[in-house]
């Protein structure tokens, strides 16, 4: 089975569990106790929308110095050039 089968197959599934298979879903969540429902939903919601991988960077970070020089000059050296 190629990766773009099995892709379109995962869409099907989690298009089904978002559609046709959420009214039963929700019959079934609605029977649990709180602690239960709480176990059984999250486990839903990561599996239907799965979370980012995290991604370590790497790399090496270049730092560009700048130095501005400052110098005061009389405003009467300027008024004589």
């Amino acid at each position: 089975m190629s990766d773009k089968k099995r892709e379109t197959e995962f869409d099907r599934m989690i298009a089904d569990v978002k559609g046709r298979h959420s009214k039963r879903m929700n019959a079934i969540l609605s029977t649990l106790d709180e602690e239960d429902f709480a176990v059984a939903y999250f486990k839903i919601l990561e599996y239907a929308t799965p979370k980012l991988q995290r991604q370590e960077l790497s790399g090496q970070i270049e730092i560009n110095k700048v130095t501005i020089e400052h110098v005061a000059i009389p405003i009467e050296e300027i008024e004589n050039e």
